[in-house]
């Protein structure tokens, strides 16, 4: 090649040419400061750099602050690389000498990185098609924008854009930051946008553009949208996105997000829904000109243009010289150009034509290009043909790996389809996609990739296995083309590995193929019939059977598998395999490894619809099929009926239908956690679950057989109750609390919106976003759907607007605004739609209710004295068009027809939060602060007392609904629980523990057989109703201690139920009472403790009273617990059903008693109250005394007391930050010091060998050494100030190796004792709560933690174990036995929590060791 040399002698085209170096290695926080000393910079243009948020954007400001600086400014630069970047320095020190070779090299180099696809074999130059995208592409060199690059299918869109990328000064000038393609296709499902797939694309760009960010991938489309937002703000502000084919505006707003973009598209309209200042739209010719289809034809016949036969020109003007076509036929003709088999196809080409109906002549061209070379494939290699029409049974735009093509086309090793495909590729009928997007697209298509690297590396599908012994599975040196890593984890390994067909590459090493849209179409449409295709399914699903044996979750992710598998098991017919995938919890978390949760939420849904239909189906009279009659020659057309085949199996047994639905409500219950974070073992979640159901039994099995095997720790739910998960769904939607919810009225979405200022649209059934609606400057307080037309949304908002929104027909991506209301100054806090969907009602903090127009906005109605406090709720009635508002203590009725006020009640004592109308709108509901739910008469219309009133047991009332059939009454209470009454009896029917935080509204869905419920604490809730009463469960106060102990090897536990106001004593894992205990004389128990030997309790009260109690000495077993006799046979609550009263004398504490806590050798009794008095008290039988007072003037806070193990000393704080220990025999002073801090400490402990004493003051840890103390000395040996946060939690191994600190900042930071050096930082990701509590195990292998989840950690290393979620939010601590087999603890609902360690032999019964 000859070389062009250029001068770049002028600086700013050194820092052009060198951009991608210096962005890549530079780090600008290196060369600030000698800029700085130069003056360079000024000191707010060296803060704007310093402030950007990564490595890449300070560089790139720099680059743009840089040039404008002038050539001083460069020389400065260059000095300043000399250093710390020496080649650099030397890159841009002198003038660069750049060749032809040079500049083509470049091009390549950015086109390659942003996966640009390279020319095909038959490329035709086509420059003024290229220049005019160009100078439309320079039109984006300043500015963000959009350039609409559209034409007929088959036009070439893809070559022209590609190759108007290949010039280096539009790349260097316009996009710096370079190109990045992304091929979209047509990612359609029935006519809509198919939202995973969507998901899918967008997750592979955000993989791409920020790799180190790609252990956090987004989870629902409007993430991924906020992800690329932020990216390309920060990183790649001057870098051009081009979108490749991209079929509907609803894809092109999901990446609209504020960067340079080149779409190409069959659409000229498909960017007009994007938010960009600029967009330019180029058209492009339908196809090749003449002479550049002969051109393409001589270049591969090697016929010179003028000696080409005149049919070249024939087959130019009947295929439009559209360059699909032109590439199929001459690819064709290659091999043998005689003139015979151009008038061949000439003839051909012309036949085909006539023989399609309807359709535009160019479709009608490509159609019959297209069936010319398939028929050729088919008569030169009928093998391969019988092999290709076999794509038709793949979705939409499919990039499938010869390992899939493998298992369809059975055979034994991928490189056979390499070979066979050679011949496809020949003929034009498909193209091999490049490795780069290869690696790319399938590296980044599991959720969790980190954690996809964990599972290479063990083996283990779950949490990273607890290695106790040597038994852990080494790390495999080769991956099986068809059998998973972890194929050796459950049954045999030795014939699973002889199966297996081991090669040392990975799947990104594969090559990969993809079909014209057009083509794939042709295929399914034309040439394929649905019998045909049923039989291609069943051979897929054959052959990956084979590979596995039926043991599906052991197959190698080849990037398509886990997610389409449930699709071709329904249209192979194979519904009750598809059953048994989505009941094994193997193949669950397969999915969910490499699907995600809303593709394994689909299968549940595809499956429910798909037995749905073949029921309808089999319902419906047996008919004769009748072929349609078609012209002579052409294919049948495709079949479009429901049930596509008679042959296919009608429905699975209702028995089966049953366990595949228990298994989606389980999925579904804990979808918040299986979206929101990477690392949930399935398996953990199932033991969770009720003993009795059938998920439970799934996991206790795969639990012990993976205990066995891989030596893996799990730990069961003992007491799960069946109300526990009542719930049907849990979604988390919005970062701040959840101000309202409402559900369409087709009932397959929900809204739902925030003090976050977002309104939000998900899936009711799965959970996943659909839609966020941003535009509120303000809380959003309440949304709703227009009942007469589903596609609208209303939200009204403190920003004193009320917007309606509309998603149209796709229903999968972001919504549009179509009308802003804005009333007054005052905040809106309600609105409502009448029932034909025209009008809206809305209520504002200033009193006023107001009727407007959803058309225009016009006002119809405004009352500015409706209410002389602001308007906290209002509603629609269905019939007679009256409109209930409520303000103060007050309920309103209006008529909307005569604007007119028709009735006003006054019963209420509080303030009335929330109304609602019946059904009938014979009756109105209304809650209130004043804890009651009224109901009143609204056909009397004038004041009148209310039908009846319910009480909610003391909360304030905050919302409330009846059902669509009127059948029950459901409240929701600031408390966070939900209570569900008979609608005509108004008889309370049962009580949930629905939230932690406000119930501020509710929904029903129109069915009535369930409503939805948001909350403070940021979730939506999916009920289902029952209206049969239920008994409610017995619930344990939280506020106070729960003790457990192990007596002879039976769990003893003792807790307080708030019910009845007794702490109870509970035995063995069926938590039987063996005894009821209260201090008697109406006495409120405050606090409580059992001694560790069983022998006694001690009850403390709110008014100071102390009493220490024999625990009963009967001793009884039983084949489950220990014990004989049931819960039945148990002495019903009384003063003292038990042992006798040890000591019950006049107590020193005059306030609440906060503490009671026996010494480790049960002979002293520490007690603590509000007052600040601090007492000891002996325990020696009917002797048990009081034995000194300790303090009278310490802290009423905290209070923290660590007995020492190995003698009779006492720590105590007090609240000034003063220590002290105490020698327990005579209550003398050891010695007493200073923490360092103004305020009590709050985590307080003693080492087990007793050598050190560790106290939390604030952020900060001390240490002491007990080695002075005797001496009156206390020496400091360590203080960490590492915490961002209060230290709430801090524990010592008992083998003295670690200690460990737990957090507010979330966050637990294990430490080695020797040199108090930082082992491990455990960060809790997505916890809300503080680490309140942590425990080691006796071995000091160990530790437990908990805070609005329990986990399990190595002491080690602080790898993270296991993890169980609790149905509460919040636990104060966390008991375990020595044997660190069974835990227990109390959650903010005050469900009782009993947790035991599941062993391989495990008796359920049993909770020994």
């Amino acid at each position: 090649m000859a070389e062009r040399q250029v001068i770049y002698s002028d600086y700013r085209d050194r820092l052009r040419q060198n951009r991608e170096v210096i962005v890549r290695d530079l780090d600008a926080l290196q060369v600030l400061d000698h800029l700085i000393a130069e003056g360079v910079f000024d000191l707010d243009e060296d803060e704007a750099i310093r402030e950007k948020p990564t490595r890449r954007a300070r560089v790139t400001e720099l680059l743009a602050q840089l040039p404008g600086k002038g050539p001083a400014a460069f020389s400065h630069f260059v000095d300043a690389l000399e250093e710390p970047f020496p080649d650099l320095h030397e890159n841009l020190k002198a003038d660069v000498l750049v060749t032809e070779e040079d500049r083509q090299a470049y091009i390549r180099r950015i086109l390659v990185a942003g996966h640009v696809p390279p020319r095909p074999e038959y490329f035709v130059d086509r420059p003024k098609e290229v220049e005019k995208l160009r100078e439309a592409l320079r039109m984006l060199q300043e500015t963000d924008g959009w350039v609409v690059l559209h034409g007929m299918g088959g036009s070439g869109k893809t070559s022209l854009a590609a190759e108007a990328l290949r010039d280096d000064e539009l790349l260097k000038d316009c996009f710096p930051d370079g190109v990045f393609w992304l091929t979209i296709g047509q990612i359609m499902e029935d006519g809509q946008v198919d939202a995973a797939k969507l998901l899918m694309k967008m997750q592979n760009l955000c993989a791409r553009l920020d790799p180190d960010g790609a252990a956090d991938r987004p989870s629902n489309i409007e993430a991924a949208h906020d992800r690329l937002l932020s990216i390309f703000a920060s990183d790649y502000s001057s870098a051009l996105l081009v979108l490749d084919d991209v079929w509907s505006q609803v894809v092109a707003r999901a990446f609209s997000v504020r960067c340079r973009c080149l779409v190409t598209s069959r659409s000229a309209a498909v960017a007009n829904q994007t938010r960009t200042p600029r967009k330019l739209v180029v058209p492009i010719t339908t196809g090749f000109t003449l002479e550049q289809t002969l051109a393409v034809f001589s270049r591969l016949t090697q016929i010179p243009v003028k000696e080409l036969p005149a049919e070249a020109k024939g087959i130019h003007y009947e295929s439009q010289g559209l360059p699909l076509a032109v590439a199929m036929l001459g690819a064709l003709l290659k091999p043998d150009p005689k003139p015979l088999r151009w008038q061949y196809y000439f003839d051909m080409l012309k036949a085909k034509k006539l023989k399609r109906l309807g359709g535009s002549n160019t479709e009608d061209s490509l159609f019959a290009s297209i069936s010319i070379s398939i028929d050729a494939l088919a008569t030169s290699d009928p093998k391969v043909f019988d092999f290709y029409k076999m794509f038709a049974i793949f979705d939409d735009d499919p990039v499938l790996s010869s390992q899939v093509l493998a298992v369809l086309w059975g055979f034994e090793q991928p490189i056979e389809v390499e070979i066979t495909m050679d011949k496809v590729l020949e003929m034009s009928l498909a193209h091999k996609v490049p490795a780069s997007q290869v690696r790319f697209r399938l590296k980044s298509s599991s959720l969790r990739p980190a954690f996809k690297r964990a599972i290479s590396a063990t083996g283990n599908i779950h949490n990273k296995v607890l290695p106790l012994d040597d038994t852990t599975p080494k790390v495999r040196k080769q991956s099986s083309v068809f059998i998973s890593a972890a194929a050796d984890t459950h049954g045999d390994k030795t014939n699973k590995v002889k199966r297996a067909r081991s090669l040392s590459v990975t799947q990104f090493d594969y090559a990969h193929y993809s079909l014209h849209d057009l083509q794939l179409a042709y295929l399914k449409d034309e040439l394929v019939n649905d019998e045909e295709k049923l039989v291609m399914h069943k051979r897929l699903v054959e052959g990956y059977s084979k590979h596995c044996e039926d043991q599906y979750h052991e197959l190698h992710d080849d990037g398509y598998v886990h997610r389409y598998l449930g699709f071709h098991l329904l249209e192979a017919g194979e519904s009750a395999r598809l059953a048994t995938l989505l009941t094994d919890l193997r193949w669950i978390e397969r999915k969910l490894l490499f699907a995600g949760i809303d593709d394994l939420l689909n299968d549940y849904l595809r499956f429910k619809e798909h037995n749905k239909r073949c029921q309808e189906q089999l319902e419906k009279p047996k008919a004769v099929a009748v072929q349609p009659r078609r012209r002579p020659g052409r294919k049948p057309a495709r079949d479009k009926s429901p049930v596509k085949q008679l042959s296919r199996p009608a429905s699975v047994d209702p028995s089966v239908l049953q366990d595949v639905l228990m298994y989606q409500r389980f999925v579904s219950i804990h979808a918040h956690h299986l979206l929101q974070e990477h690392r949930v073992s399935v398996v953990q979640l199932a033991l969770s679950q009720p003993e009795g159901s059938i998920v439970y039994q799934q996991a206790l099995q795969l639990a012990k057989l993976e205990t066995q095997e891989q030596s893996a720790f799990y730990v069961r739910l003992c007491n799960a109750s069946e109300d526990v998960h009542s719930h049907r769904l849990t979604v988390r939607a919005h970062q701040q609390d959840v101000k309202s919810v409402a559900v369409s009225p087709d009932s397959r979405l929900a809204v739902s919106c925030s003090s976050d200022t977002s309104v939000r649209l998900w899936n009711r059934e799965t959970g996943s976003l659909v839609a966020t609606m941003e535009g509120h400057e303000n809380y959003v307080t309440q949304c709703c759907f227009n009942p007469a037309n589903s596609s609208q949304i209303i939200s009204c908002s403190d920003d004193s607007t009320v917007r309606v929104w509309e998603y149209g027909d796709d229903r999968n991506v972001m919504a549009e605004q179509i009308l802003e209301y804005r009333a007054a100054e005052s905040p809106i806090s309600c609105c409502c739609v009448s029932p034909d969907g025209l009008s809206c009602a809305i209520g504002d903090l200033d009193g006023m209710l107001r009727v407007f127009s959803l058309s225009g906005g016009q006002d119809f109605f405004v009352e500015s004295v409706a209410h002389e406090d602001p308007v906290n709720g209002c509603a629609w009635s269905k019939h007679r068009n009256l409109i209930a508002t409520v303000s103060g203590t007050t309920v309103q009725l209006w008529s909307a027809t005569t604007e007119s006020l028709q009735a006003t009640f006054h019963d209420h004592k509080l303030l009335v939060y929330g109304c609602a109308f019946s059904n009938k709108s014979d009756r109105l509901i209304t809650c209130s602060a004043d804890q009651t739910l009224k109901v009143w008469s609204t056909l009397a219309m004038e004041d009148q007392p209310p039908l009846t009133s319910l009480a909610h047991d003391g909360v304030t009332l905050l919302c409330c609904g009846f059902s669509p059939n009127d059948a029950v009454i459901v409240s929701g209470s600031a408390s966070g629980t939900v209570r569900v009454w008979h609608g005509d009896t108004y008889g309370h029917l049962y009580s949930l523990d629905a939230h932690n935080g406000w119930v501020n509204a509710l929904a029903f869905v129109p069915d009535g057989r369930s409503f939805l419920t948001c909350s403070d604490d940021l979730t939506c809730k999916l009920w289902e109703i029952s209206e049969s009463a239920h008994r409610d469960t017995t619930h344990y106060d939280r506020r106070l201690d729960l003790d457990m102990c192990m007596d002879t090897g039976v769990l003893t536990l003792a807790c307080l139920d708030k019910g009845n106001n007794h702490v109870k004593v509970l035995r063995g894992e069926k938590l039987n009472e063996v005894e009821s205990r209260s201090i008697g004389d109406g006495e409120v128990v405050k606090s409580f403790a059992l001694a560790s030997n069983f022998k006694t309790l001690t009850l403390a009260s709110t008014t100071g009273r102390l009493q220490i109690l024999e625990t009963s000495s009967r001793t009884q077993s039983s084949e489950d617990d220990g014990i004989t006799g049931t819960l039945e046979d148990m002495p019903t609550p009384c003063e003292s059903s038990g042992g006798r009263v040890l000591c019950d004398h006049a107590s020193p504490h005059k306030g609440q008693v906060k503490i009671v806590q026996y010494s480790p050798d049960c002979k002293y009794l520490v007690s603590a109250s509000d007052d600040g008095i601090q007492v000891v008290w002996c325990i020696d039988g009917l002797d048990s005394k009081l034995h000194f007072i300790m303090s009278d003037n310490m802290s009423s806070r905290h209070m923290p007391f660590a007995f020492f193990k190995d003698r009779p000393w006492l720590v105590s704080t007090t609240e000034s930050g003063q220590l002290q220990v105490r020698d327990l025999k005579d209550g003398s002073v050891v010695v007493s010091w200073s923490s360092g801090g103004e305020n009590q400490p709050i985590a307080l402990a003693v080492s087990h060998d007793g050598t050190l004493v560790g106290a939390s003051v604030g952020e900060k840890l001390h240490l002491w050494s007990t080695l002075g103390f005797e001496s009156g000395e206390a020496h400091s040996v360590a203080q960490i100030e590492e915490h961002r946060d209060v230290i709430r939690s801090f524990a010592f191994s008992p083998d003295g190796a670690r200690y460990a600190t737990g957090s507010d900042d979330h966050s637990i930071r294990l430490y080695d004792s020797s040199d108090h050096s930082l082992v491990e930082e455990m960060k809790l990701i997505h916890s809300l709560g503080w680490i309140v509590d942590m425990v080691f195990s006796e071995a000091s292998d160990l530790l437990v933690s908990v805070s609005d989840r329990i986990k399990f950690w190595l002491a080690e290393d602080g790898t993270l174990v296991r993890t169980v979620y609790l149905n509460g939010p919040f636990t104060k601590f966390i008991r375990a036995d020595p044997f660190f087999s069974t835990f227990a603890t109390v959650d903010d609902h005050g469900t009782l929590y009993l947790l035991a360690t599941v062993f391989p032999d495990d008796d359920e019964d049993d909770v020994e060791p």
